[in-house]
């Protein structure tokens, strides 16, 4: 397969990978629900929702077993904290705002990169394989939908190899 041919499959990979996501962001909606493995979607909304009042990484509340009311907190991902945060100041605390933001960027970065992985160990066909699957996985599009960290993490990991 040509280069050029390839580029054309993986924007197709991509962009349905994407069509997907934004699909899943828009039914789970503006709301955040208690759904099955993404209950600390609900820390980091309330978490951004304090940085951008002022109060730092704290909870207003008491939260957890481990963090009392108003006292400063590590136990969530400062960084990802501060992605909502910065998605919440822009087009102010909508969860569904931060998660079509958050599709957009993983919906190209996961499967591009699975992409340049796959090819550079195996050739230019697995490549596009890698990318189909981790465009497609169902845990990925519902964990980057979702207000999660772990699709960043992914990513992340991807990028470092």
């Amino acid at each position: 397969m040509h280069r050029r041919q390839v580029t054309r499959w993986l924007a197709v990979i991509v962009g349905l990978g994407i069509a997907v996501r934004l699909a899943a962001s828009w039914y789970l909606g503006d709301t955040l629900r208690g759904l099955p493995g993404t209950a600390d979607q609900f820390s980091y909304h309330n978490l951004a929702l304090r940085v951008l009042s002022g109060h730092g990484f704290t909870f207003a509340e008491n939260w957890w077993p481990m963090t009392a009311a108003g006292a400063p907190t590590a136990h969530w991902s400062y960084l990802y904290t501060l992605f909502l945060a910065g998605v919440y100041r822009l087009f102010g605390p909508e969860p569904l705002a931060a998660r079509l933001v958050q599709v957009l960027l993983l919906g190209v970065l996961h499967p591009y990169l699975a992409y340049r992985i796959g090819r550079m160990l195996f050739g230019r066909m697995e490549g596009l394989l890698a990318a189909a699957l981790t465009a497609f996985y169902t845990y990925f599009v519902y964990y980057e939908a979702s207000l999660m960290t772990e699709g960043f993490y992914i990513t992340a990991v991807l990028a470092s190899l």
